[in-house]
C-alpha cells in the first residue's frame, strides 16, 4: 500500500511512531506493525491510498478516511491578517499557503510553545472561503463544552461550535443539514458556526449570537467565551460571560467583560452597552501599546506544548510590535501570542490598578530563527483560540460524620429530600424537594453545641415579669456576635444583639493578615519558615536580576530566594504565616511588585503593597468550608484588628443589618 495526501496525522511503524512512512505491506498490517498517529488536533485524519499486487488491476489513488474519537485535546487555532502564498516556510503549509479568513490549526508532530521554542505542524482547519467571498475573520472561540448564553431566549452552544467575528460586512452561506437563509454579518456582530459533524468543518450552518453588543455599531475584534467559573486575578468570571476587545481609539487595547446570564438574545436592549471594562490596556502594570485582535481565556490549569499556565490566564495578539508588556516588560511582536497572567484587573481593583505578568506563548518570528516562520506583515495574527475543554475534578458525593459533602454537577438523595449541586464553582445550592419542609442543618451536634450555646442562651425568653437586660455574662463585648451559618462558601452570617451581620470572609481575613504582617515587620520582624523541599522556579533573566538586587528586602519579608542559574530561582523559605502558600505563585506576585516599584529604596517605600500581596496568599479563600469555631474565631479577630472594616483594596469586610431594617424588608408592623 502507498499513501499520499495524509493530513492531521501520519502512518508509522509501531516500533518507531515518530517517523512517518508512506508505504507498507498487507503482512505488516496483519502483524499489527503499522499504526496511524493522530496529531492530537480536532480534525479527523484523511489520506489517499494506492494498492499494488503484481497484477495490472490497480487504477490509481482512491479517497479514504479514518474516524477517531476521544483524541487528545489542546491545539492552537489562529488566523492571519492577509493571504499568504507558498514558499512561506511555515511547517505543513509551506507549499500552498492559505487565504485570508482561513483558520489554521497548529498541532503535532513537534508541537511546542514558548519564546524561541515554538514549533509544530500547520493545516487549514476551517476554510471560510467555502462559505463567503473574501472573508476576514477577526475573532474566534472554539466551544469545548456545552454553554448557555442568555436567560431569556437562551442559545445553547455545543462542543465544537465556533464563535466568530469578521472585520468586514459579509454574507455567509450555510451548507449543512436544513440550512437556514444566508446570514448577513457586520463587524459589530457575533455569530457562530455549527458543523454537521464534530471535527468536520467543511459543512455546517451559521447562526447569529448577538447583534452589536457594544452598541453604536462598534466593531468587535477578539472574543472568548468563559466556559467555566474562574478567578481572573481579583475578579470572578462566570460561565457564559463573554470577553471581548473592540475598536474605538483609546479603548482598542482594553479587554471587556459582558455577563450574559440575564440577557434576552432576541432583544438588543437587554445587552447593548452593558459590557464593563475588565482590563485597561493603558494601566501602567499592563502597558499594551497595540490594538488587541486575538483573545482567549484559560479556565483551568493548562499544560500544552511544554508550557504551563494558571487558571484565568489570557492569551492575546496585537496588531503591532510592543517593546514592553506587563510588569515583566515582555517584548511582543505582531506575529506573536502573549500569555498574560492577571494579577489585578481594573474592574476588580479600580481604575489604573490592573497588572499582568507577560510571557511569549507563540513565537512566530524569533530573532534566533527558532520559530515557525511567521515573518511577514501578512502573517500578523488576528484571531486565536485554544481547543482545550475546562477540566473537571468532581468526585463521588460522600457522607462523613453526618455532614453531606457534595461536589458540583453531582446528585445525592435521602429519604427526605433530593439534594443537587449545579455546575457552578462555589455556588452549590440545596433545594428541598417534597415534602416541602426545611431540611436539618448538617452539623455534628456534639462538637458544635458549646459553640452555639453562647450565641443563643442570652436570647432565651426571660421569666415572666422579669426584665431582660444585658449583663457581663452576655455577649455585648462581641459587637459582631456569633456565627450561625456560612453562605455559598463566601460569606459568614452572624447574629449580634442588634440583628444580622454579614462578613466577606476572604476580605476580612486578608485585612487581619495584612495588619499582622505590618505589626511583625515593625516589631521583631517577619519570621521565616524553611521549606522541607525547596521549590525551583523558571523566570526571565530580568526577574532573576531583580531577586539578586532585592535579596535584603525579601529577607526582611521572611522569604529566602536564591539564584541558581541565568533564568532559574529556588525558594528556600517562606514567611511563617505563609508556610502553606503556593511558593511559586507567591514568588511571581512578589516579582511583579518588585518590577513595578523598581529600586531597593522604592521597594522599602512601597513595602505595604508587597505585604498586601503576601497577605492575599495567606487569606482563607472563597468556597472553603469553615467550622463554627473557625467562623467565630474570624469574628473575634475582626473585632480586635485595627481598620478591619475595609479590606486592603478599600472594599467593606462586613456589614450589619439591624432588626428595624429587617422588619421593614418584611413589612412587619404595617
Amino acid at each position: 500500500f502507498s499513501v499520499s495526501g495524509v493530513s492531521n496525522g501520519w502512518f508509522a511503524l509501531a516500533a518507531d511512531t515518530a517517523t512517518p512512512i508512506t508505504s507498507f505491506t498487507q503482512q505488516q498490517i496483519s502483524d499489527s506493525d503499522v499504526v496511524f498517529v493522530h496529531d492530537g488536533g480536532e480534525l479527523a485524519p484523511d489520506y489517499l491510498v494506492s494498492v499494488a499486487d503484481a497484477e495490472p488491476l490497480s487504477d490509481g489513488p482512491a479517497a479514504a478516511t479514518i474516524s477517531f474519537s476521544g483524541t487528545n485535546e489542546g491545539v492552537l487555532w489562529l488566523s492571519t491578517d492577509s493571504h499568504v502564498s507558498g514558499a512561506n516556510g511555515v511547517p505543513g503549509l509551506d507549499a500552498g499557503g492559505w487565504q485570508q479568513g482561513d483558520l489554521l490549526q497548529q498541532a503535532n508532530p513537534n508541537l511546542s510553545f514558548g519564546e524561541a521554542a515554538t514549533n509544530g505542524t500547520f493545516s487549514v482547519a476551517f476554510d471560510a472561503s467555502d462559505f463567503s467571498s473574501n472573508p476576514n475573520i477577526n475573532g474566534i472561540h472554539f466551544v469545548s463544552s456545552s454553554v448557555t448564553v442568555g436567560g431569556i431566549n437562551p442559545i445553547n452552544l455545543q462542543a465544537g461550535d465556533l464563535l466568530l467575528t469578521t472585520a468586514d460586512n459579509n454574507s455567509f452561506t450555510s451548507n449543512g443539514s436544513s440550512p437556514p437563509a444566508d446570514l448577513d454579518i457586520k463587524p459589530e456582530d457575533i455569530f457562530y458556526f455549527r458543523p454537521d459533524m464534530a471535527g468536520d468543518y467543511s459543512s455546517g450552518n451559521f447562526y447569529m449570537l448577538l447583534t452589536d453588543p457594544f452598541g453604536s455599531n462598534t466593531e468587535v475584534r477578539g472574543l472568548s467565551l468563559v466556559e467555566k467559573d474562574v478567578w481572573m486575578g481579583d475578579y470572578w468570571l462566570h460561565e457564559g460571560d463573554l470577553l471581548m476587545s473592540r475598536s474605538g481609539g483609546a479603548e482598542d487595547n482594553d479587554i471587556w467583560v459582558m455577563r450574559t446570564d440575564t440577557l434576552d438574545s432576541l432583544n438588543e436592549a437587554t445587552y447593548q452597552s452593558i459590557a464593563e471594562k475588565l482590563i485597561e490596556g493603558d494601566d501602567v502594570g499592563v502597558d499594551l501599546d497595540g490594538k488587541i485582535y486575538g483573545l482567549d481565556v484559560l479556565e483551568s490549569a493548562t499544560a500544552i506544548g511544554g508550557k504551563s499556565y494558571n487558571p484565568g490566564t489570557l492569551l492575546v495578539s496585537l496588531d503591532s510590535t510592543d517593546s514592553s508588556v506587563g510588569v515583566t516588560n515582555q517584548q511582543v511582536d505582531r506575529q506573536d501570542i502573549v500569555a498574560l497572567e492577571v494579577i489585578k484587573t481594573s474592574l476588580g481593583s479600580g481604575a489604573g490598578s490592573a497588572r499582568v505578568s507577560a510571557s511569549v506563548m507563540f513565537d512566530g518570528d524569533d530573532s534566533s530563527g527558532n520559530d515557525v516562520n511567521f515573518d511577514s506583515s501578512n502573517e500578523e495574527i488576528d484571531a486565536l483560540t485554544l481547543t482545550i475543554a475546562p477540566s473537571a475534578s468532581n468526585t463521588t458525593p460522600s457522607l462523613v460524620n453526618n455532614a453531606l459533602t457534595l461536589n458540583e454537577g453531582e446528585t445525592a438523595a435521602d429519604d427526605l429530600a433530593a439534594v443537587t449541586a449545579p455546575a457552578a464553582v462555589g455556588r452549590d445550592s440545596v433545594p428541598v424537594a417534597e415534602p416541602p419542609r426545611q431540611a436539618a442543618m448538617p452539623l455534628r451536634v456534639a462538637e458544635h453545641r458549646s459553640a452555639y450555646r453562647a450565641a443563643y442562651d442570652w436570647q432565651a425568653p426571660a421569666p415572666a415579669g422579669a426584665a431582660h437586660s444585658v449583663t457581663d455574662e452576655q455577649p455585648s463585648e462581641h459587637p459582631l456576635g456569633f456565627a450561625i451559618a456560612q453562605l455559598h462558601g463566601v460569606y459568614v452570617l452572624a447574629q449580634n444583639i442588634n440583628g444580622l451581620v454579614l462578613v466577606d470572609m476572604h476580605a476580612a481575613h486578608e485585612r487581619i493578615t495584612y495588619e499582622a504582617f505590618k505589626r511583625a515587620l515593625q516589631g521583631e520582624g517577619i519570621k521565616s519558615q524553611p521549606l522541607l523541599v525547596p521549590v525551583t522556579v523558571a523566570v526571565s533573566a530580568r526577574e532573576a536580576d531583580l531577586i539578586e538586587e532585592q535579596g535584603t528586602a525579601l529577607a526582611g519579608l521572611g522569604m529566602q530566594v536564591d539564584r541558581i542559574g541565568r533564568q532559574s530561582l529556588v525558594v528556600r523559605a517562606l514567611p511563617a504565616l505563609l508556610r502553606n502558600a503556593d511558593a511559586e505563585r507567591l514568588l511571581r506576585d512578589v516579582l511583579a511588585d518588585l518590577a513595578v516599584h523598581g529600586s531597593s529604596r522604592r521597594v522599602a517605600e512601597q513595602i505595604n503593597e508587597v505585604l498586601a500581596t503576601m497577605a492575599c496568599h495567606a487569606s482563607v479563600r472563597a468556597n472553603r468550608r469553615l467550622t463554627s469555631e473557625e467562623m467565630n474565631a474570624l469574628l473575634r479577630d475582626i473585632e480586635r484588628t485595627e481598620r478591619s472594616g475595609q479590606c486592603n483594596h478599600g472594599r467593606p469586610t462586613w456589614i450589619e443589618v439591624d432588626m428595624q431594617s429587617l422588619d421593614r424588608l418584611f413589612l412587619r408592623g404595617r
